[in-house]
């Protein structure tokens, strides 16, 4: 079985309770847990900068979205597997065709779009002279984990403070 484990030093958590270290089930059972709660996952971050085999995703710009890229495994989301992911430039990855921008909808939505994983669902910028936001992926030798990091990469807002620090990814594992 796979596993979705989200980490981030600056994830935006649209919920009830931001500060919440766990939360569900939702409509369909599903639940989530951070690694500072009880029975919570082990935390193992990956850097994948360095590995053999990351990739660095091309052409990000303003609110926009590249891909499909492949993800050479089924991932059960909600009702259904899906086997490839575009990449959003604002943080976030999706299941289908489409690009999301601000304002960012509640995840689970009953509105479109919602099939989509986000660490950092925000206004973020990819372009300009000296930018050096970059987003890369990574799958695992074994072809059962994803990673996905953005890094570098500034809000698009220019009023201070306009970046966070670290590094956002989804570990699909």
């Amino acid at each position: 079985m796979k596993r979705l484990l989200l980490t981030s030093f600056a994830a935006l958590l649209i919920t009830a309770n931001v500060f919440a270290g766990s939360g569900g089930p939702d409509a369909y059972g599903y639940t989530w847990r951070d690694n500072l709660e009880v029975n919570g996952p082990t935390y193992n971050w990956i850097d994948i900068i360095s590995r053999p085999g990351s990739t660095l995703v091309e052409n990000l710009s303003d609110d926009n979205t590249e891909g499909p890229f492949q993800m050479t495994f089924d991932f059960h989301f909600y009702w259904y597997d899906v086997n490839q992911f575009w990449i959003g430039s604002n943080g976030y990855i999706i299941f289908q065709n489409g690009q999301m921008s601000a304002p960012f909808p509640y995840i689970p939505s009953a509105s479109q779009p919602q099939n989509f994983l986000a660490a950092m669902a925000s206004d973020l910028n990819f372009d300009g002279p000296g930018n050096t936001a970059q987003c890369f992926y990574w799958r695992s030798p074994a072809m059962d984990t994803l990673v996905v990091s953005w890094l570098n990469v500034p809000f698009w807002d220019p009023t201070p403070p306009n970046y966070y620090q670290g590094t956002n990814s989804f570990q699909i594992i």
